[in-house]
């Protein structure tokens, strides 16, 4: 099509007027938008927790299935320290050998203790030995790793132990938004805790 059979510039603006001049915004229509995109982000919000959570029963199922019953599992080990049985073992999980997933995760686990909601208890204060890599595997959410890390746990007002005493730290990680590795959650052996509740 030819330029000269395209109205000017003027004339097109006349046109758009002359066919558009009826059509009125509802006056609710910016607030609308910003309400949709709030709900937009929100769900998208609740699909990464959702994602998260999957990621991490899947986790616990499969150290779960390394372990065995903790119940069956836990003689022998310090009285207070329900978490042991998850330690002595190699690295299991069809990532066990992706030597670049474990760095990651390990490297994450060293970072997250500077914003973990159990920082303020000092589990993270007085750590023994290197972290571990429990399991790493693929779930329906992504690769999932369990870590595992001795700490000496002492006593003072923001933190329940039945006893002070090297105890074991666990760490999930998951995947966050950008599709890296991430700490979705840590504990420790609290009174009453076993690592199912974890």
């Amino acid at each position: 099509m030819s330029d000269d059979l395209l109205p000017s510039h003027d004339g097109l603006t006349a046109l758009l007027h002359r066919n558009t001049a009826h059509l009125v915004a509802a006056p609710d229509v910016l607030i609308r938008a910003r309400t949709r995109g709030r709900q937009l982000q929100r769900r998208r919000h609740a699909m990464t927790a959702v994602a998260t959570l999957v990621l991490v029963a899947g986790g616990l199922g499969a150290v779960a299935s390394v372990v065995g019953p903790v119940s069956d599992r836990t003689e022998g080990f310090a009285a207070g320290d329900a978490f042991a049985p998850f330690v002595d073992h190699p690295t299991s999980g069809d990532l066990a050998n992706d030597a670049s997933y474990l760095s990651k995760v390990l490297d994450e686990w060293q970072r997250s203790h500077a914003t973990s909601s159990n920082r303020d208890r000092g589990v993270f204060d007085d750590l023994r030995g290197e972290p571990h890599v429990v399991w790493a595997g693929t779930t329906e959410a992504g690769p999932a790793a369990l870590v595992e890390q001795k700490a000496f746990l002492h006593r003072h007002g923001d933190i329940q132990l039945d006893r002070e005493g090297v105890s074991t730290l666990l760490g999930f990680v998951g995947l966050n938004s950008r599709g890296a590795p991430t700490v979705v959650g840590d504990t420790y052996a609290a009174p009453g805790v076993n690592p199912s509740t974890a």
